[in-house]
């Protein structure tokens, strides 16, 4: 007698469903055959593995069960019975469409073609989902998150109204209250805020350099990986070409993000200041502004089921541009010299003096995010410098806005 356990559906020639009697009685034999949390359906009810104890039970149906046992030696009920209609976690449901599962790193890059599974859709393939789950797997989903077979197989939704309910009318909100702030604005005292050191113990923002991501540019890396480090900054060195250790940069910048919307739920406000090194590589110019603030806006897409779920009920709006339960986060962009740069805290009262690319010589990004209503909104303000005073380009502001 010989035994296989495969996908429920058409048994091949030769085959039939086994019996749950069959099953007990060669325990030894199939038990190798079932993964240890599996349900396998047999001819007149069910299987387990042996994480459930290896038990078979008469007369139960086959819901939620996406294997079945067979055995060829042509008894126990006639050759060729047909399968158990498959269950909708077995086989993709229409109405999704869904035919590929894939789990991935936490830190790792969704890959092209796919996207986060939602609770709904969990449940609809939870077996072929299983199958990519180790026994104590914990996976995030786009509205809660889902256990492997050792806590139960569940989803667990999000505790929170709709996401991105009010879009519209919250993304309107933040920009009205963007526009009164900036008509207060005193634009000499928010950008020097940024670009002047006020002691090493108390200097905010905090500060994230950008880089080349090797010493091809007369070992400009080593030296700023080294300043920073000295200082207690973050260092995130840039990669484009190499899609190896471009993923490494990513994971790093990621960590950031993620222990910045930390700061941001305990604070309810937090300011962060991004320099990139002039002539260190990656097209400092062309790149200024596309390749962080949209990574931020990206990668919070990504935390909305987890870390920024603590947003919910935390939003202390110490931000005049907040609404109630938001918070907010502002990153402040420039180009320096690596010299402006390392001389940057020789002295209480020191600047660093952005070099204008594309017409910019300093940008602010405000970042406005409401976790019980999972919106987002990233306002971009552009500063030019003219005659030692700073002014806001009004004409270059952007603002967008989405969920997460």
């Amino acid at each position: 007698m010989t035994f296989k356990v495969v996908k429920i559906g058409a048994v091949p020639s030769g085959w039939r469903m086994a019996t749950v009697d069959e099953f007990l009685s060669n325990k030894r034999e199939i038990t190798p055959l079932i993964s240890e949390w599996g349900i396998i359906a047999c001819k007149d009810g069910k299987a387990d593995g042996s994480g459930y104890g290896g038990k078979g039970t008469k007369g139960c149906g086959h819901d939620g069960i996406g294997e079945m046992l067979l055995t060829n030696d042509g008894g126990g009920g006639g050759g060729g019975a047909a399968a158990p209609r498959a269950a909708p976690a077995a086989a993709p449901a229409p109405s999704s469409g869904l035919s590929r599962f894939k789990r991935i790193n936490y830190l790792d890059d969704i890959p092209d073609g796919f996207r986060l599974l939602s609770c709904n859709e969990f449940e609809e393939h939870r077996n072929d989902c299983l199958r990519q789950m180790e026994e104590w797997t914990i996976c995030l989903l786009s509205d809660g998150k889902c256990d492997g077979r050792g806590y139960g197989a569940v989803a667990t939704r999000l505790s929170r109204v709709q996401r991105g309910l009010g879009l519209q009318a919250f993304a309107s909100d933040v920009e009205q209250r963007y526009a009164t702030y900036a008509s207060n604005m005193d634009c000499n005292s928010i950008v020097n805020t940024f670009l002047q050191f006020t002691g090493m113990k108390c200097y905010k923002p905090f500060v994230l350099v950008s880089s080349c991501p090797g010493d091809s540019h007369g070992g400009m890396h080593t030296r700023v990986d080294t300043f920073t480090q000295r200082q207690g900054w973050r260092f995130a060195p840039v990669q484009f070409k190499d899609r190896a250790q471009a993923a490494d940069w990513k994971r790093l910048w990621k960590l950031q993000v993620e222990e910045f919307a930390c700061c941001t739920i305990a604070d309810g406000k937090v300011d962060i200041l991004e320099v990139k090194i002039d002539g260190g590589g990656a097209g400092c110019a062309v790149e200024r502004s596309k390749n962080m603030s949209q990574w931020w806006v990206d990668w919070i897409k990504r935390l909305g089921a987890d870390v920024f779920d603590d947003l919910n009920g935390n939003g202390n709006a110490r931000s005049s541009v907040c609404p109630s339960g938001a918070v907010s986060l502002q990153i402040g962009q420039v180009v320096v010299t690596e010299e402006d740069f390392t001389n940057f805290t020789s002295a209480e009262g020191t600047k660093m003096h952005p070099i204008k690319t594309n017409g910019i010589d300093f940008e602010l990004h405000t970042l406005v995010l409401h976790g019980g209503k999972r919106n987002w909104v990233l306002i971009t303000d552009v500063f030019k410098l003219s005659g030692g005073q700073w002014a806001r380009d009004k004409s270059n502001m952007v603002a967008i806005s989405g969920t997460y």
